[in-house]
C-alpha cells in the first residue's frame, strides 16, 4: 500500500511526496524541511558531551531559566526538541546533586569520624614506611589527602558541599601531620635507643610533651618544597571529592518538546 499524507486542514488522504491537498489545495508540507529524527543525528562524542554539559551547567550558575538555556541551544543549531531533552536531564541531575548538599549532624558527626580516622591510619602509616624504608616518600602526602577526602565522603553517607570539603582539608592536613610527626618521633626514638638504650627509649611516648615540643621547633626544618608541593596536591584533593556542583534551581515549568 502506498504511503498517505492526511490533509490538516479537510482530511483528506493524499500521496506521499504531494505538495498540496488534491481536495482542497493546503500546503501538506512547511517551506523548511522537518527536523531529522533524533535517532538519524550524528551521536555526539565524549569530549562535546563534556562541553555541552559544561555549557548548561556554567549557564545555569549565572541564574539563566531553563526556556533561557534552550533558546541560546537551539540558536547554536540544535534542534528544540533535543535541546530540551538535554536541559531536562541536567536539570534532573542538578536536582540529584542538591539532595546530596542536604545534610544533618549525624552527617557531620560521621564526616568528622572518617577524617579523623583517616587522618590518624594514614599518617602512621606513611612514617612507618618512610621509617622502615629510609626515604621520604612525598607523595604519600598527596594519597592522605585523597584518603580523608573519600572517608569524609564515604561516613557522611556521600553528603557533599563546603562544610565536608573544610573536614576534608581539616583532616588532610592533620594526617600529614600526624605522617611528618610519626616519622619524627620513630627516628628520635631510635637515636635515643642506640644511644642511652631501652630503658630511657621507652620513657619517650608518642603523646611526651617534649616529643610534641621537640617537633614543632623542628618542623620548618622538616619541610622541604616538595612538602610543600605535595601538601597543596593534597589539600586539592581533599577539597574536590566531596566538592558539590553548587547549583540552586527552583522549580521551573519546562515547555513540551516539539515534534517533527
Amino acid at each position: 500500500m502506498d504511503e498517505t499524507i492526511r490533509c490538516p486542514q479537510c482530511g483528506a488522504d493524499n500521496r506521499a511526496g504531494d505538495f498540496t491537498c488534491a481536495s482542497c489545495g493546503t500546503a501538506l508540507v512547511s517551506g523548511e524541511p522537518a527536523a531529522a529524527p533524533s535517532a538519524a543525528r550524528p551521536a555526539l562524542d565524549e569530549a562535546a558531551k563534556r562541553r555541552l554539559l559544561a555549557q548548561i551547567l556554567q549557564r545555569m550558575r549565572a541564574g539563566a531559566d531553563d526556556n533561557t538555556i534552550i533558546s541560546e541551544l537551539v540558536k547554536d543549531g540544535m534542534d528544540r526538541a533535543d535541546a530540551t531533552r538535554t536541559v531536562q536531564a541536567v536539570e534532573r541531575m542538578v536536582a540529584e546533586a542538591g539532595a546530596a548538599e542536604e545534610y544533618g549532624m549525624s552527617n557531620l558527626l560521621g564526616a568528622i569520624v572518617g577524617g579523623l580516622f583517616a587522618a590518624a591510619i594514614g599518617g602512621a602509616l606513611w612514617g612507618f614506611i618512610v621509617v622502615k624504608t629510609d626515604h621520604e616518600i612525598g607523595f604519600m602526602a598527596w594519597g592522605i589527602g585523597w584518603l580523608c577526602g573519600f572517608a569524609v565522603l564515604l561516613l557522611s553517607g556521600r553528603r557533599k558541599g563546603l562544610p565536608f570539603q573544610s573536614l576534608a582539608v581539616l583532616a588532610g592536613i592533620l594526617g600529614i601531620a600526624v605522617g611528618k610527626y610519626a616519622t619524627f618521633f620513630m627516628v628520635v626514638r631510635k637515636l635515643v635507643l642506640e644511644k642511652h638504650g631501652a630503658e630511657i627509649a621507652s620513657k619517650i611516648t608518642v603523646l611526651s610533651p617534649g616529643a610534641i615540643v621537640a617537633f614543632l621547633h623542628a618542623l620548618p626544618k622538616l619541610l622541604s618544597p616538595f612538602d610543600l608541593l605535595w601538601i597543596v596536591l593534597a589539600v586539592m584533593t581533599a577539597w574536590r571529592i566531596p566538592r558539590a556542583l553548587g547549583i540552586r534551581r527552583p522549580f521551573q515549568a519546562m515547555p513540551p518538546p516539539s515534534i517533527g
